[in-house]
């Protein structure tokens, strides 16, 4: 596999209910580094920001689905 380059998971999405005239925000973070922040959120918008925290969890069952297909594939005998 190759060398990880982003931020490592759990990633989480927290909402901040703006005040006063404030935005609403999505901030997306790591365990020690804010990955990204969302304002002027919409229904889309809060779902881009779940989908983005879970972003090292679905990397890491994508590795497996192609460790597990490469396993298959050596299994299929050839001619």
């Amino acid at each position: 596999m190759s060398k990880q380059t982003h931020t490592s998971g759990p990633w989480r999405a927290d909402l901040t209910r703006g005040e006063q005239g404030y935005s609403d925000s999505y901030t997306v973070a790591g365990p020690l580094y804010e990955v990204c922040r969302m304002v002027d959120l919409d229904e889309e918008d809060a779902a881009n920001a779940r989908l983005i925290a879970a972003a090292p969890d679905l990397l890491e069952v994508a590795r497996t689905a192609l460790m597990v297909m490469e396993d298959l594939n050596d299994m299929i005998p050839t001619k």
